[in-house]
């Protein structure tokens, strides 16, 4: 498991996207040289808070390690392709 802080970021490259995604900074620390076999894994959020709870957010689809960025498909936009 990586711990990740959930961002608002642009999508590398400015390149146009067809549907929303969720964007994570990775810790600058972390040494992550590889994300293989890390996509379509789920993204977690956590409310440590009573109630604690987790759901998935998103399902990971990319990351651009320059940038320490990872990138998903929310659930609830996945859910709504799956039931089109």
């Amino acid at each position: 498991m990586i711990g990740i802080k959930a961002a608002d970021l642009a999508p590398e490259n400015n390149k146009s996207i067809t549907y929303p995604r969720f964007a994570g900074q990775l810790h600058e620390d972390l040494p992550l040289s590889s994300m293989v076999g890390m996509s379509g894994g789920p993204i977690f959020e956590f409310r440590l808070n009573p109630p604690v709870s987790c759901w998935i957010v998103a399902i990971q689809s990319s990351w651009v390690r320059s940038r320490g960025i990872i990138y998903g498909c929310p659930l609830p936009v996945l859910a709504g392709l799956l039931t089109e």
